[in-house]
């Protein structure tokens, strides 16, 4: 493997190179089915075919989807490619999100069910995607211009709506006063209708900005920064004072809100861009960036760039990697691991004799857990080879520690960082059937650690100790936490 030498090249081996699959879903573009059933195909008298009975525009202009099946086998001459072009009979979007998550990244045409169409069934793609166990990475393809346009319509679809807290019903209390003040006694030019100009200026950007972790938003207002430049001069025009125009704002906003009614019922883990020129959405699930047909025909360019411009950290670096890892070298790693029939025969004896199921429980988990630590073991070399690679690359123009979003030289920002690090390093998620040493409790409004050694609370163990026989409890020791 090259020697890797930017930031660029280590987002490309950490998600790029281990890409082996794609699924393109286009209304316009030929399926296997079409190209080989001799029924779409014109016919001569000599049985000659002519060329495809399709309303579909690639018969016309193929250049589109030749170039677009090129520059993936420019970056991996093995790549997979498939194409589904939503028709019916299709599936629901469920069931194609269902089947899709299989497939390593995803060209989704943004209007699959025709031009001058709304993109509702892509958006329920995508939306359905993000929520399958498998990390997504998806390409919105559209004709669209406006790239604004599919990405704020699948970010809402993605997004909960805001609750309307006490601090927030004072907000949108005072800012109605204000305005219906304002409406009843102001004498500058707009002041009578300021409301609904305001609510005709207020659209989706300014939603998603207020929405967004930043929290840059009201900071934008008051220097009329765009995207609330017109938003701030309808204002000032008006003669709203300053002090109300953070409260107008939160109204503005759940005022929207209660008009847009297509929102997520399940709450997502969201990130998304500011960058106008790079629009991406990253979820806990997937990964979505947007591209214009015209301009865009390569695909995996466009999705190196948005994930470039997400910053994804070292740590989400060394993740993907030893992710990928384990599924390429998995099996035969596995195989290394379990050569030893001998050491196996005996942990399968003992899992089948076992006294009761939850001994088959403990000898099952037991058993799981060291295949797993031997299979990451096999792996972690390369890992960290490629970790190493990380420290080398960083630089103090550009530290990658900035991806964290975390200030180290705030006092504040440090202590907490300190004590959730120990706390990570010291403790691991509860795990298992039963409680072992170690675990940490909590009852009657107390927390305890118990102390007990972890063989004496198996299940099925040899009885020890103040052992009741007419009891099927075991006891153990706790020590409370102050």
């Amino acid at each position: 493997m090259a020697e890797l030498s930017s930031y660029q090249d280590l987002v490309h081996a950490a998600f790029i190179k281990p890409l082996r699959s794609v699924m393109i879903i286009d209304d316009d573009y030929p399926t296997w089915e079409e190209i080989f059933d001799r029924g779409n195909w014109t016919e001569a008298e000599d049985g000659t075919l002519g060329v495809p009975k399709t309303p579909k525009s690639w018969v016309k202009t193929p250049d589109l989807p030749k170039n677009l099946i090129s520059r993936f086998r420019k970056h991996d001459k093995g790549l997979l490619i498939d194409i589904d072009d939503g028709k019916p009979p299709a599936p629901s979007t469920t069931e194609i999100a269902n089947h899709l998550y299989q497939s390593d990244i995803l060209g989704l045409d943004y209007q699959i069910e025709g031009e001058g169409i709304g993109g509702d069934r892509a958006i329920g793609i995508a939306a359905s995607l993000l929520t399958q166990g498998h990390f997504n990475l998806i390409v919105v393809h559209t004709n669209k211009e406006d790239l604004d346009d599919p990405f704020s319509q699948i970010l809402m679809r993605l997004l909960t709506p805001c609750e309307e807290d006490d601090r927030a019903k004072t907000k949108i209390e005072r800012a109605k006063n204000a305005l219906e003040e304002l409406e009843d006694e102001g004498e500058a030019e707009g002041a009578e209708a300021l409301t609904e100009t305001l609510k005709g200026l207020f659209r989706s950007k300014h939603y998603l900005l207020m929405r967004h972790p930043s929290g840059d938003a009201t900071k934008k207002l008051m220097r009329g920064e765009a995207p609330f430049t017109e938003i701030k001069n309808a204002m000032e025009m008006a003669g709203l004072e300053a002090r109300y125009r953070d409260s107008v704002l939160a109204w503005l906003c759940f005022d929207f809100q209660k008009r847009y009614a297509h929102f997520s019922d399940v709450a997502h883990s969201l990130q998304w861009s500011l960058n106008d020129n790079c629009l991406w959405i990253r979820s806990e699930r997937g990964f979505i960036t947007f591209a214009n047909k015209k301009n865009t025909t390569d695909l995996i360019e466009a999705l190196q760039t948005a994930l470039e411009d997400w910053q994804p950290t070292p740590s989400r670096l060394l993740s993907s990697v030893y992710r990928h890892a384990l599924s390429d070298y998995g099996v035969s790693v596995e195989d290394s691991t379990l050569a030893n029939k001998h050491i196996f025969a005996r942990f399968y004896d003992d899992i089948l004799n076992a006294e009761n199921e939850p001994q088959q429980q403990t000898l099952l988990r037991q058993h799981i857990r060291q295949q797993t630590e031997q299979i990451g073991a096999a792996v972690e070399d390369d890992v960290a080879k490629f970790g190493l690679d990380i420290v080398r690359l960083d630089s103090p123009e550009a530290p990658f520690s900035a991806h964290y979003n975390v200030d180290l030289s705030n006092a504040d920002q440090a202590k907490k960082a300190t004590f959730e690090f120990n706390n990570y390093v010291s403790s691991i998620d509860v795990h298992g059937h039963h409680l072992t040493s170690g675990h940490i409790f909590e009852l009657d409004g107390k927390k305890w650690v118990v102390v007990s050694p972890a063989c004496d609370l198996v299940p099925g163990q040899k009885r020890m100790g103040f052992h009741n026989p007419n009891s099927k409890h075991r006891p153990f020791i706790a020590v409370e936490l102050h």
